[in-house]
């Protein structure tokens, strides 16, 4: 019988197996980056994700990236106020502060301290690309990361070309191969839908990112997220109530497609024998249980930790 489903079957050159469980790892991009490393944290894998938070559009990863890279940091002139807190136009708002300008440059600078010396030490970057519409300071060059709730005359909004998102693409990679030569460097585009210019809008963005990519002369993996969302799993069983980001159960299969694909099989082995272990430590015990079941739960969960950590050295 004919199969009704268009399953991902990835090619050798999709498969490239090369992550190992001992990996550093560095997420930069959109949300779905973030998602990505919940799920890598689950298996016990060592990952920072957006020192500089959230990123969703090419030119601001690459902005993101130069500034840890060369570790500049912010000043006093980058900072504004609105709605009583003080934003950068090159921070998500989760780095933005209710206090002074001097504890705000603290917390920046701290973060720009922190993820220069994460992506130096990196084994892994991935970069999740969300979109190819861009906000630009009305009046100026600056491509902002974040409009921050400032109103929306502040900004002329537009869409990279495919040759600019080649460039900012190949720009990333070369930048931080200067200070990492040997990182490995993963791209996917986020399955999460953009539609404030409609369904054409989002196709055009997406498909914008993906030549992008394609078009690139740097060196790195690319992994299809996107593309398994639309065509492999495709259904809206698949989405979140807002029919826009994935499910969780979407998640977990473009996260185990990668998995599979892109680490060793003693990585992926590693990982599935981390996650039963981060399932009992997170395991909240009901009060009422009895206490030699507690007893017995928590010397087992010791046993497994013991036994891990003389199996995987790296996990200390």
């Amino acid at each position: 019988m004919s199969s009704f489903r268009t399953e991902w079957h990835p090619t050798a050159a999709e498969s490239p197996r090369c992550i190992n469980h001992s990996d550093r790892i560095v997420a930069i991009g959109s949300c779905f980056a973030e998602n990505m490393a919940m799920k890598l944290r689950a298996t016990m894998m060592r990952v920072v994700s957006n020192p500089l938070g959230t990123m969703f559009n090419p030119a601001s990863i690459c902005s993101c990236i130069k500034r840890l890279c060369e570790k500049r940091v912010f000043t006093p002139e980058e900072l504004f106020e609105h709605q009583g807190r003080l934003h950068t136009f090159d921070t998500h708002s989760s780095l933005s502060c209710s206090g002074t300008a001097e504890e705000a440059l603290a917390r920046l600078n701290d973060a720009v301290v922190s993820g220069s010396r994460s992506i130096a030490e990196a084994d892994t970057l991935i970069l999740t690309l969300g979109t190819a519409w861009i906000f630009t300071l009305a009046g100026s060059q600056k491509i902002v990361a974040n409009c921050h709730k400032l109103p929306a005359s502040r900004f002329v909004r537009s869409r990279l070309s495919i040759e600019q998102t080649a460039a900012y693409i190949d720009s990333i990679c070369d930048t931080v191969r200067h200070i990492n030569p040997g990182v490995k460097i993963f791209i996917t585009v986020s399955p999460v839908r953009h539609l404030a210019d409609g369904l054409h809008g989002n196709q055009l963005s997406k498909a914008t990112l993906m030549l992008g990519a394609d078009c690139s002369a740097a060196e790195f993996h690319y992994f299809p997220s996107y593309e398994i969302m639309c065509d492999d799993l495709r259904d809206y069983r698949f989405y979140a109530a807002d029919m826009l980001h994935p499910s969780d159960t979407a998640v977990d299969y473009i996260y185990e497609k990668f998995l599979s694909t892109c680490f060793t099989s003693e990585a992926v082995a590693a990982a599935g024998e981390c996650a039963a272990l981060h399932r009992r430590l997170s395991h909240r015990i009901d009060p009422e249980t009895p206490r030699n079941i507690i007893d017995k739960f928590l010397t087992d969960t010791d046993n497994l930790r013991a036994a891990l950590i003389k199996k995987y050295p790296y996990l200390k």
